[in-house]
Order: structure tokens, then sequence, then C-alpha cells
């Protein structure tokens, strides 16, 4: 069962973020855990039965752990906002004090979440196209998937319109399944992107250069189309439409551009490139989309059990 740890501190950015979740193919039964973190330090409670010296400890202990209280008052909330949304899904709650970031980031990897749904905290009409510190610092440091959702004003019942970017790294070949096993409604388009540059061919012509065939100079290319050729296969036989594209040029620009053009509701796309290796960190083109993108961008990393076996 999908173990999704949702951050929610109860701004309109979070409430954004919940809507996000009926858009993201979530399955119908599933595990959630509302977080919210109290951005306060917590001083140990002074020993039953003893008067501090520093009076100050005291109402500081008192304060801290209002604002904690406060904190698991709005984590409550949460949960039962995301019990209306999925009935069938278990849903806790908890709160703690600590740096927002590093608490959810912890957080995750104690539960073992599999993905954690953040708001990108954008609080007006600009703002909502830039990555607020909390956001980038989770999707970049957390060691498991994170979503981060951008307010959209969904028409009606339109159905999801995704794009899936394929390099041909592990990480973005993850992408295009987590995108497979997903719920769709019905109508749901998937398009999946390759963008081109000489790095990329470099890279993809060493990989294509590993048979015993002398590869042709255009064998990068090819092993491109084929890999995604794949994968629209697989797709299509779930009965999920899907369209390859493959363009040359800068890979950021381009793919945020096309995701524009396309007025997709969610980019998926690895966490690292071809060039990155099993290093965790998030590579420069998934945090370039993070940052930038119009529309929620999932970042996908490999599940806890896949990393635990690797």
């Amino acid at each position: 069962m999908k173990k999704i740890l949702v951050a929610y501190d109860g701004t309109p950015g979070a409430e954004q973020a919940l809507k996000d979740m009926l858009h993201a193919g979530f399955p119908q039964r599933a595990e959630a855990k509302v977080l919210t973190i109290a951005d306060v330090w917590l001083p140990p409670a002074p020993p039953e039965g003893t008067h501090p010296d520093d009076p100050h400890y005291v109402a500081t202990h008192e304060k801290a752990t209002e604002v904690v209280r406060q904190a698991g008052k709005i984590a409550v909330e949460g949960a039962r906002r995301v019990h209306e949304l999925f009935p069938n899904w278990m849903v806790s709650n908890g709160a703690t004090a600590d740096s927002p970031a590093w608490g959810i980031i912890a957080e995750a990897k104690r539960w073992g979440a599999d993905v954690i749904v953040i708001g990108s905290h954008g609080r007006n009409p600009l703002e909502k196209f830039f990555l607020g510190s909390i956001s980038y610092k989770v999707a970049a440091e957390a060691e498991c998937s994170v979503r981060i959702t951008r307010p959209r004003e969904h028409s009606g019942h339109r159905a999801a319109q995704i794009m899936v970017a394929i390099d041909g790294s592990a990480d973005s070949q993850r992408a295009a399944e987590e995108v497979m096993n997903r719920h769709w409604s019905r109508g749901a388009e998937i398009q999946l992107l390759a963008v081109i540059d000489d790095k990329l061919k470099t890279s993809l012509f060493r990989f294509a250069s590993r048979s015993s065939v002398a590869p042709e100079a255009n064998a990068a290319e090819g092993h491109l189309k084929s890999t995604l050729e794949q994968i629209r296969e697989r797709f299509v036989e779930r009965q999920i439409p899907a369209q390859t594209h493959i363009l040359e040029g800068d890979p950021k620009n381009t793919i945020l551009r096309q995701a524009t053009k396309w007025d997709v509701d969610s980019v998926f796309l690895g966490a690292r490139g071809i060039e990155h290796g099993n290093r965790l960190y998030l590579g420069t083109l998934a945090s370039a989309i993070c940052t930038r993108a119009h529309c929620s961008v999932e970042i996908v990393r490999p599940a806890p059990a896949a990393r635990a076996a690797a």
C-alpha cells in the first residue's frame, strides 16, 4: 500500500496541495499521514517539582508547547480534509517542533513514505511560479519521491494531462513506471518527452556503443526512440493513451515550454539524470523544472523497499 506523507500548515497553499491530490492519480486505497511542523525550539520540560532559577525558561517552554499544540490542531484538520477527499484511505496525523524542511524529511524517512506531497507555498499570482525554500529543500534532500503542487484551475471534469520527461536514466524509467501505476480517469493523456542536447547524445551514444556492432552516428537517437516506443506500448497495453516526442534543444527550457504549450497538469521526472549514477541529490534538470514549472511536478525516486534492496 502506498504511503503518502502530506505536509500541511493550513495555509491556502496547503489547501491547494490537498485539492491537487485529486488530480495526481493516487489509488483508491492508500495510507496517508498529515504532518504539521511547529517552527519552534521546544526546550525540555522543567523537572517536576523544581523551580528553575530563570523564570523565562518556564515561560519559553510553555509558549513553545502551545505552538506545538496549535500545530497538532492544524494536523487534525488536515487529516479530516484528506479523509473527506479520499474516504477509503487510512489517514493519521502528527505534529512536531522542528525546522520545517528537516522535520518533513526526517518524518518521511522514519515513516517510510513513498511520496511527500507539499505545496509550492506561492501566495500571489507571481510567487506561484517560484518555489519556496522549504519546498525546494524537501525536493532536493528527501530520500523518497516528492510531489510539489501549484494552484491550477481545473475546468470542469477535464481528464488529466500528464508529461513524463525521459532521458534514458533509471530514474526517468521509474517516473514512467510510476505514471503507469497511477489510477487515471478516463480520457487521461500522457505525453512522453525526450529532449536531446549534445550532452545527452554523448551519454546515449556510449550506452548504444556497448554492442559488438559499431554504432552509427545516429545510434544515440535511435536508442532513445526505441526506449520511448517501448514505454508507450506499455501504456497502451494498460489502455492509457500516450504519445512520444523527441525534440532537440536545451532540456530545461524545452520541457518547461512544452509543459506550458500542452497545458499539462503535472510533470513527472526522475530525480537524477543519466550522468548522476546512484547519488541521491537532485539533478540540475529536476531542480530547474520543479523550480520554474507552471504546474505540479513530481520528482520520482526509488521506493524505500527498492532502496533497501539495492
